[in-house]
């Protein structure tokens, strides 16, 4: 029972798993593999990549969950577990980043980018599921 509840899930997330498992690579990656130093030249630009990351994760995660939840029941706890996920990830990255490696250091601004990315990502995935074009042309349920 466990085991193919878990695979549903896995299922219906896949997109949302894959995202997460980049982002926590690439978090806990040396920089210096990941070889973009015209790129780290732009100031502020850890901060932006950041905002990023979480905000495609926390939208995927929502456009997901829509796109295979049709039940109005829960949707407050659902929206919060939505927010909360990523956040949480966020802010795990950067405890194991500080704690767990030599290359990298946990930032307190670096978690601050990943929940307001997160908020914007949450926020503009409910924009999108509003608009008509975007649901008739990823066939969403209609809200």
């Amino acid at each position: 029972m466990i085991f193919s509840t878990t695979l549903e899930l896995i299922k219906k997330y896949h997109k949302t798993l894959l995202l997460c498992i980049i982002i926590m690579v690439l978090s806990l990656m040396n920089p210096s593999d990941l070889n973009c130093k015209n790129i780290m030249r732009i100031k502020h630009i850890d901060k932006i990549v950041h905002f990023l990351m979480y905000a495609s994760l926390c939208g995927c995660l929502n456009m997901e969950n829509i796109i295979h939840n049709n039940d109005k029941s829960r949707e407050t706890w659902k929206t919060i577990a939505i927010i909360v996920f990523p956040i949480l990830i966020g802010i795990s990255m950067e405890i194991f980043q500080q704690y767990f490696t030599r290359s990298r250091s946990g930032n307190f601004e670096d978690a601050i980018a990943n929940t307001i990315g997160t908020l914007c990502g949450f926020g503009i995935s409910k924009l999108c599921v509003k608009a008509k074009f975007v649901r008739a042309v990823m066939k969403w349920p209609v809200q």
